[in-house]
């Protein structure tokens, strides 16, 4: 059995992947990973095959962009960027799979989802953050959607409706549809919202249920592993870093890059921090220009698993990945969202008490958010509550195969 895991998006949509593929290659299958370029050498170093779609450029140039990371024009940056990668995906996929393929998706690889319709192989989509599941009865937290959650669930559902038929596919319906065609495929609707969920195998979820249990209206056949906890530098020793923390307590920024292009705010940040006695670690690919403090230290990349539960607090930008290994490491998180999940990831963390958020236009009541995570001992004690409740990634991983394995068999059966 060869396994195929197409992934587009940034890299917390692709690190999950690269997880899930060591696992699949330890439990004796080829895995063959499709994505940017980027992210070929960590895959490698892993040991996936790579299949390349794009360049690291475009890549790069996607990820810096500031509207991007707007909330307001976030959406339609992101479909055009995604349109542009349907065709070279399935093109640089085409001539590897056939009918014993299995290929797990992430949300926007639509072109990869088609191959159980094109070629009859076992599509098993893989969703993230249950942001990506619009629910009636628990509509995630959007600026667009906010104001629907006071309606009677009956209005809350045509409102959602109509949402999904006039504002998503009317951006998304046309280009996919007509790349559809040229598959001889029939046109769909409901792209982002239904169709993309859809699997007659298994639909795996990489979250638990005590970070969101399943509703109602939730696609079928969801299989809820937990958290995959990716660690890009697993056997990093830093002796130097090890003796910053060890000195004063430490609060670890990680912007990523959605927050690393708003100057403005990261010096207010990181100034707001030191005011409180804190040392600061910053997480950055990017020169920020705050090093002439001995408080401050700047890294690319920690080893998060021997450092993370080293420190007070994490101030970061709502990414799901951050916010689970925060979980796991058991410290406050101060969510400073900017789009996509964000927002709903920051809703859950202040909603389990294991941190609060902030609008990054609101850096007047930064203080106050400071002097909240880093004293509250209720949101202390729900961290630690919250970090016994981690699955070790081993058992995640072991349902991953699992699951992949369950819906193959259920798969080859039906065919």
């Amino acid at each position: 059995m060869r396994i195929f895991l197409s992934t587009l998006g940034s890299a917390g949509d692709v690190y999950p992947f690269i997880l899930i593929g060591e696992a699949l290659k330890n439990a004796g299958l080829e895995v063959y990973l499709c994505t940017n370029p980027y992210f070929e050498k960590t895959a490698k170093e892993r040991g996936l095959h790579f299949i390349p779609v794009g360049s690291s450029e475009e890549y790069l140039r996607t990820v810096n962009s500031q509207q991007l990371w707007h909330q307001r024009s976030a959406f339609n940056e992101m479909v055009n960027y995604m349109n542009a990668q349907q065709k070279p995906a399935y093109d640089a996929l085409e001539p590897w799979v056939d009918s014993s393929s299995v290929i797990l998706t992430s949300l926007w690889s639509f072109s990869a989802k088609m191959f159980s319709e094109t070629h009859g192989c076992c599509v098993i989509p893989v969703r993230v953050t249950p942001s990506t599941f619009i629910s009636s009865y628990d509509p995630p937290h959007h600026r667009q959607l906010a104001w629907s959650r006071r309606l009677p669930i009956g209005l809350r559902r045509l409102f959602l409706y109509f949402v999904e038929k006039y504002l998503v596919d009317r951006t998304l319906a046309p280009f996919i549809n007509d790349f559809r065609s040229q598959l001889q495929l029939p046109r769909i609707e409901r792209i982002l919202t239904s169709w993309a969920h859809h699997s007659d195998s298994a639909l795996l979820c990489l979250f638990p249920e005590w970070f969101a249990s399943p509703l109602p209206d939730w696609p079928a056949h969801v299989h809820q592993v937990g958290f995959p906890l990716f660690n890009l530098l697993d056997n990093q020793q830093d002796d130097e870093l090890a003796r910053f923390i060890a000195r004063a307590p430490t609060v670890i920024f990680m912007p990523s890059w959605a927050l690393s292009t708003k100057r403005e705010l990261i010096v207010s940040l990181v100034k707001k921090t030191r005011q409180r006695g804190y040392q600061c670690l910053i997480i950055s690919q990017l020169d920020h220009h705050l090093t002439d403090d001995d408080g401050i230290r700047v890294e690319r990349h920690i080893n998060l698993s021997q450092y993370l539960h080293q420190c007070a607090a994490i101030l970061h930008h709502g990414g799901i990945g951050t916010m689970a290994q925060s979980f796991a490491a058991g410290i406050p998180q101060l969510v400073i969202p900017s789009a996509f999940d964000q927002f709903d990831n920051a809703r859950r963390v202040t909603a389990m008490k294991c941190g609060t958020w902030l609008k990054d236009s609101d850096i007047d009541n930064l203080d106050e958010k400071l002097r909240q995570i880093l004293d509250d001992p209720d949101i202390a004690e729900n961290c630690r509550r919250t970090r016994q409740q981690c699955a070790p990634t081993q058992a995640v991983c072991e349902q991953i195969v699992a699951t992949v394995h369950d819906a193959y068999t259920r798969h080859m059966a039906r065919s």
